[in-house]
């Protein structure tokens, strides 16, 4: 399995950093003899969970982001399709879920700022201005010209009419307070909608990041099923050649005896010497 574009790189990646490759090799190993990928893998291959488990290995080629991944059972015929379920479905749990999480923050982020925007409508039915500094603007651009009315009209002695523009001086003095209020009111729902839309941004990169990963990780194009191959197990060969050991053993027992009869044909048989004190026969 060759993935060198889902180590690495940016820095939203789920595996970075000086040790990306061993935590990569590291949680694929974890993640492949898991229950979820175990029970996955044999549900889609039929292969009891028992085997699929104990026939899984993973290990890292080097110290680069490839891993070889080998399945041992005694079928041959479902060797290469537990290995490319059981491969594929662990680089799916591992960059579906950094989706999943991404996902998430989205939606945490969507809600902050459709919050934020809620407040603002609510802000303005209540106060009945929708931007304050706006209107704050509005409000003082005509105090200059009413104060210098309210100073002519007493300088002609016509206090009556210095009063009425003294009046609308106050009146907009008290609205402009008011605005001020509102405006800091205002201000600072603004800076949260900012903040909340910044959120929204970054949540959603990193979200099209992680979609990235999870298509970089699909199986057809990471995976790459090797051949397969007859292994004969330990305890089998050892039999074996304590079975033809004991073969020679006995080989060497039958040969040992075989020499032993043969010698015993080939050695001759002795005729026995008359006995001196036997009596020599008489002629009659």
């Amino acid at each position: 399995m060759a993935a060198p574009a889902l180590v690495g790189g940016v820095s939203a990646h789920q595996f970075r950093g000086s040790d990306a490759t061993k935590s990569f090799v590291t949680t694929f190993q974890a993640g492949l003899r898991s229950a979820p990928i175990v029970d996955r893998t044999s549900a889609q291959t039929g292969v009891p969970a028992s085997r699929v488990r104990s026939g899984l290995h993973a290990s890292g080629i080097g110290t680069s982001s490839f891993i070889k991944v080998t399945y041992s059972t005694p079928k041959r015929k479902e060797a290469k399709k537990v290995v490319q379920v059981a491969a594929g479905e662990t680089l799916r749990f591992l960059f579906s879920s950094q989706l999943s999480a991404s996902q998430a923050s989205v939606d945490v982020a969507q809600a902050q700022l459709d919050k934020m925007q809620a407040a603002l409508v609510a802000f303005a039915q209540q106060s009945g201005v929708a931007d304050p500094a706006t209107e704050y603007e509005t409000v003082s651009n005509g105090m200059a010209a009413l104060e210098t009315l309210v100073a002519r009209r007493a300088a002609h002695g016509d206090p009556a009419g210095a009063a009425q523009a003294q009046a609308e001086v106050d009146a907009k003095n008290a609205r402009l307070s008011q605005l001020a209020q509102l405006q800091s009111q205002y201000s600072n729902l603004v800076d949260q909608r900012r903040r909340a839309v910044n959120e929204l941004d970054l949540a959603q990169e990193r979200q099209r990041t992680a979609a990235a990963q999870l298509a970089a990780a699909d199986p057809n194009t990471v995976v790459t099923p090797g051949k397969v191959r007859h292994v004969i197990p330990i305890s089998q060969a050892l039999k074996a050649t304590l079975f033809g050991g004991a073969i020679g053993v006995l080989l060497a027992v039958g040969v040992v005896l075989v020499l032993e009869v043969m010698a015993g044909v080939r050695r001759p048989t002795a005729t026995p010497a008359a006995s001196p004190s036997a009596p020599l026969p008489s002629a009659h």
